[in-house]
């Protein structure tokens, strides 16, 4: 079974240069882990991170749909690629 770690990212992203739409979210999924990685430390840096732990790829693409309305971007990364990970939190 592939487990993916889903990164969460919550708040205005256009502080971050990244806007919380759908468009955006599956260009961030389908970039390489650098994009990912860069991503997740511009939001660290805000204190707007979150982890939630999946089973199902179509439950990553179900939570991107959902949250981007709530201004919202879920970024897919696969388990151990990003450094400072803590699984499970959300």
């Amino acid at each position: 079974m592939n487990v993916f770690d889903v990164l969460i990212i919550i708040s205005d992203l256009n502080r971050a240069g990244v806007a919380p739409t759908a468009n955006a979210c599956s260009k961030v999924m389908g970039e390489s882990v650098y994009i990912t990685r860069k991503i997740t430390h511009q939001a660290a840096s805000m204190g707007l991170v979150g982890w939630k732990t999946v089973h199902h790829r179509e439950h990553v693409q179900k939570r991107v749909y959902s949250l981007t309305h709530k201004g919202c971007l879920v970024v897919e990364a696969y388990t151990g690629k990003l450094p400072g990970w803590q699984g499970g939190k959300e």
